[in-house]
């Protein structure tokens, strides 16, 4: 049954979709004839041309706007069954996020390694006279004594 009403409603949207075809098919023929008399006319081609995407514009919108919209009053006071479909979103959406922060618990609890390898220091301190030096140094600037 259900495959035989998803047939049936697919069948009036692509039905609804080649009438809206058509229809904006036709009223650029329409347009198009409009311009051609509007140039036999002398009128300047660039009002013609806008008086031409304004007709499409606004006999256009209206075929291709949105029927499903809901109004502002139906957005503001939702009704039972939006407010239980609402209810089962949130809570699935609950359960995701309880569920991925139960995992994260589970990820941190891990028994972490300490071997760490250090590299090779980027400063040296003199034994003698206590003075910070760069790496690179060989000799402290401070007493002349040779850094470790």
């Amino acid at each position: 049954m259900n495959e035989v009403e998803n047939r049936e409603e697919l069948k009036k949207k692509y039905s609804k979709q080649i009438v809206v075809e058509i229809l904006i098919l036709l009223i650029n023929i329409i347009l198009y004839i409009l311009y051609i008399y509007l140039t036999e006319l002398n009128t300047n081609p660039i009002v013609s041309i806008l008086i031409i995407v304004f007709l499409f514009l606004f006999v256009g919108g209206f075929l291709l706007k949105r029927r499903k919209q809901k109004g502002l009053y139906s957005q503001l006071f939702p009704t039972k069954e939006d407010k239980i479909k609402r209810e089962r979103r949130r809570r699935k959406l609950m359960e995701d996020i309880t569920s991925d922060i139960q995992s994260e618990k589970i990820k941190a609890h891990e028994p972490v390694s300490l071997d760490f390898n250090y590299g090779k220091s980027f400063i040296k301190t003199c034994s003698h006279c206590g003075m910070v030096h760069p790496s690179f140094a060989k000799k402290c600037s401070n007493c002349g004594k040779p850094l470790p």
